[in-house]
């Protein structure tokens, strides 16, 4: 028999490991930066008419982290034909800013190829863009992160001394950490983004499972407790009784 208080046990151990590792891996995604993107196609009826829709969203879901000026895009899987329909502002069927923590589009360039942005989000900032699609390309859409680069001094002339002393006793500037990108729907981007609700539900879940594998084992402890005299047991006292009746003289 399997005692009532091992399968507690089992149990949570079992939930406090997941726990731990569940919480220690979001947590290290959201002390950085962690974005969460979709790129997809839709349709949008307007006016009884269908129009192909491409659209890219983006959320910065970090904890603390600004994202400033992010270079991303969206693009068609194959080329052939354009992705887009026509170039520039007026390929932008739509761009939206989510209240009330709202992000900020600096750049903005549509090809028939590709969609490109920068953006620059506060943690909880949302943006969404939407593109006239072209419904002859059927192709998925995928999403485009550009890193960022560091523009360096182009100039020609030679440094002076002072210069030269500067750049010596400056101490080397640490590189901007490459954000975590995670895709919408993902079990991934489902933590980090709802971890505290989703951590309630999993301590919920865990409390119900507990208590009824409890109730399960003390209700079969019962049982097994009132079982019947077995087969063998009958046998043994039926044998004894033979025994005694057979040494007595009078029979």
């Amino acid at each position: 028999m399997f005692p009532v208080q091992f399968a507690s046990a089992i149990i949570a151990i079992f939930t406090a490991i997941v726990g731990y590792y569940v919480t220690t891996v979001v947590e290290e995604i959201r002390s950085g930066t962690a974005i969460i993107y979709d790129a997809r196609r839709v349709n949008d009826t307007v006016n009884g008419s269908t129009e192909v829709v491409a659209v890219l969203d983006v959320k910065n879901v970090s904890r603390s982290a600004t994202v400033k000026n992010l270079y991303i895009g969206i693009k068609c899987l194959e080329n052939k034909p354009a992705c887009f329909q026509g170039a520039g502002p007026a390929a932008i069927k739509q761009e939206v800013l989510f209240a009330p923590i709202a992000g900020k589009v600096t750049y903005k360039m549509v090809t028939p190829v590709v969609a490109e942005i920068r953006v620059s989000l506060v943690p909880g900032a949302k943006v969404s863009m939407r593109y006239f699609a072209n419904p002859n390309n059927t192709s998925d859409m995928i999403f485009i992160y550009y890193p960022d680069s560091v523009a360096g001094d182009v100039s020609q002339s030679e440094p002076t001394l002072v210069q030269a002393i500067k750049t010596a006793l400056n101490p080397p500037a640490s590189p901007s950490r490459t954000p975590v990108f995670l895709e919408q729907g993902g079990i991934t981007a489902l933590l980090v983004e709802y971890y505290f609700v989703v951590m309630a539900w999993a301590m919920s879940a865990a409390i119900l499972l507990l208590g009824a594998t409890t109730v399960f084992w003390a209700i079969h402890s019962l049982g097994a407790g009132r079982k019947k005299p077995t087969e063998t047991e009958d046998v043994q006292k039926i044998s004894v009784d033979l025994v005694l009746r057979t040494s007595d003289p009078s029979l």
